[in-house]
């Protein structure tokens, strides 16, 4: 059974920049798909000979990730804050950059047809 199933699929490096606002060195696609982070690897599959996956996948892996990484730290006695959701915080910034860009475009042309 496909783990991506019913999801929008993207070229790997693609969904990550989607979801987090980053685009990975794909040395780095690589080791997440194959290695892994912490036993935690990327679900992904080729599609046209592509490998692709989605950006709920791409925030599973960044949960499971830092979960592995909180329960490692845990074990060992380090006190771990996790900061939750990084990616809704990047694409909040994404978003209100492109709204002060979309501003101050229509600031400077209504200045520039008042102009004498």
């Amino acid at each position: 059974m496909n783990p991506l199933e019913g999801e929008s699929l993207l070229p790997i490096v693609a969904a990550f920049e989607a979801a987090t606002g980053q685009r990975p060195h794909p040395s780095t696609v690589w080791r997440w798909k194959f290695r892994g982070v912490h036993k935690v690897k990327l679900e992904w599959i080729v599609y046209g000979g592509t490998p692709m996956t989605s950006t709920a996948a791409v925030q599973r892996f960044i949960r499971a990730t830092t979960e592995a990484v909180r329960q490692r730290h845990e074990q060992r006695g380090a006190i771990v804050v996790a900061i939750d959701a990084p990616a809704k915080l990047t694409a909040r910034s994404i978003k209100a950059a492109n709204k002060l860009k979309d501003m101050t475009k229509k600031k400077i042309a209504a200045s520039t047809r008042n102009a004498p």
